[in-house]
């Protein structure tokens, strides 16, 4: 009778645990993943021009800056939206290396640096919770006098974010 009883009591608990697992990978397709970066606006300082970028995804994309003076500058204020159903973090930030069309030296002496509103610069290790927005800016701005106007582009920007596991 105690090892029947044994046997019962034990498939009693392996059918709990199988659909424990059942309902928890069920659960796990049913979660979103939306983390996208979208438009707020742009400004500019100085003689500085811009177009407006295109979004895709966590990419920012398709945009360029004109630079004249010293000091003149462009910053984009973006928001990093995560719609989704998982709390993420950003791995890693993937910029493109600007290009200059008439004014490399400017190239080497620009300032384009992505920060949160505080002034803090975005680093991998950034915590973005779920259904939770962070508001961003992207600022180009030429730390050196242009020899003329100098069209400014290839500043792709993309992060990278992957889903926390605490």
């Amino acid at each position: 009778m105690n090892k029947t009883r044994s046997i019962v009591i034990l498939a009693i608990s392996l059918i709990t645990v199988v659909i424990v697992v059942i309902q928890t990978i069920r659960m796990d397709e049913h979660t979103a993943w939306d983390i996208h970066l979208e438009y707020v606006s742009a400004s500019s300082v100085g003689d500085a021009k811009y177009t407006m970028p295109t979004f895709v995804g966590t990419v920012m994309t398709d945009y360029n800056v004109t630079l004249k003076n010293k000091g003149d500058a462009v910053t984009y204020q973006i928001k990093v939206v995560n719609e989704g159903d998982y709390n993420v973090t950003l791995s890693s930030i993937v910029k493109s290396i600007p290009r200059c069309d008439n004014d490399q030296e400017l190239c080497k002496d620009l300032k384009y640096v992505i920060t949160l509103d505080d002034g803090d610069e975005v680093a991998p290790g950034m915590v973005l919770a779920s259904h939770s927005v962070k508001n961003m800016k992207v600022r180009i701005e030429a730390l050196s006098s242009p020899s003329e106007n100098t069209k400014v582009d290839n500043l792709d920007v993309d992060l990278l974010f992957k889903k926390n596991t605490k």
